[in-house]
């Protein structure tokens, strides 16, 4: 019986990053219920946080290279989580408690440095607000992944977007196509839902 209990509990360690990062995933997609977020993180023994939501592009597929170096010198074991949103996105969900607010920006650029070092790719990240906890991670991932998304299409020359300093490209990014078109045809004004 002892035996078959060090067994189960070891199956059970193992499991649990998985079922960890599974649960990231679910949250950032907005697939848990804000309710049902406290519970889980209970169950799974998380720690709650100041978390910052980095989301990274990558200019080709992932690779081994591109995961060790974050998870080696980005990640901090217990505190930040590596969440593989596909092939292309990664999410660094990352723990700033004792951060300061103006580290925020030169910690993405460091990540860009790194892994176009590193892993030879080119690199895009996009971040938003902190979220205290892990119920508002969804906000802050949609906020940062739309940082991304206008940062690529305004300031195509950068590699870090922040979503409060997107400025004009994010209040026009939302002008309806219709309106940008017509603008476009009447102006020659550059506009993002034409492209």
């Amino acid at each position: 019986q002892m035996a078959a209990c060090q067994i189960r509990n070891l199956v059970r360690a193992a499991q649990e990053p998985v079922d960890k990062i599974h649960f990231l995933r679910q949250i950032l997609n907005g697939e848990i219920p804000e309710n049902r977020i406290e519970e889980r993180v209970h169950q799974l023994h998380l720690k709650n946080g100041k978390f910052m939501i980095y989301v990274i592009r990558l200019a080709k597929d992932h690779d081994i290279t591109v995961l060790e170096t974050l998870k080696h010198l980005f990640v901090i074991p217990q505190s930040d989580f590596l969440v593989e949103m596909d092939s292309t996105k990664l999410v660094l969900i990352k723990n700033v408690r004792g951060i300061e607010k103006e580290q925020y920006e030169k910690y993405a650029e460091t990540i860009v440095d790194n892994l176009q070092a590193e892993a030879m790719t080119n690199v895009w990240i996009g971040y938003a607000d902190v979220s205290e906890g892990f119920t508002k991670l969804n906000l802050s991932y949609q906020n940062a992944s739309l940082a991304l998304k206008i940062g690529n299409i305004f300031y195509g020359e950068e590699n870090v977007f922040c979503y409060s300093r997107l400025g004009i490209g994010r209040l026009v990014y939302q002008l309806p196509l219709e309106l940008c078109e017509m603008f476009l045809k009447d102006d020659g004004i550059f506009c993002p839902g034409a492209v």
